[in-house]
């Protein structure tokens, strides 16, 4: 499975290639190194990720209704906003989409805390993808 490229300009490329039986999964980071590894996690749990840097870009995706997001993974400190507002946001929105937040505290009952210190977030990524509601 190929990745989608970082960035927020070309991830419309990406989705263009996604095939359908793949969950796609919004990354939602500023921070190069972790959003990478955070997108390396989603391609390993079996789902393709798509990244972007800012809470409106995620937004915008989202509603745009030009894609099935299945997840969205939110970091805890974002540039426009903390990553717990955009998640409650979502929640309350979008209440079919399964949220995680990358470090920090679960937003809702049902959101995943994946980690944000390095470590292999594979498995919570897989059980996120799983909860996700059609």
């Amino acid at each position: 499975m190929s990745g989608c490229p970082m960035g927020s300009s070309s991830y419309i490329r990406c989705m263009e290639d996604a095939t359908p039986d793949e969950p796609l999964v919004v990354v939602v980071d500023h921070e190069d190194t972790r959003r990478s590894r955070m997108a390396t996690s989603v391609r390993h749990a079996g789902a393709r990720p798509i990244v972007v840097d800012t809470p409106l870009e995620a937004i915008a995706l989202v509603e745009s209704g030009d894609w099935q997001v299945a997840a969205v993974a939110v970091a805890e400190h974002l540039t426009q906003t903390e990553g717990s507002e955009l998640a409650e946001y979502l929640a309350e929105m979008h209440p079919e989409l399964a949220l995680a937040v990358i470090g920090g505290r679960a937003p809702t009952a049902d959101a995943v805390v994946l980690p944000a210190d390095g470590s292999d977030a594979t498995e919570p990524i897989r059980i996120l993808v799983m909860t996700a509601r059609p």
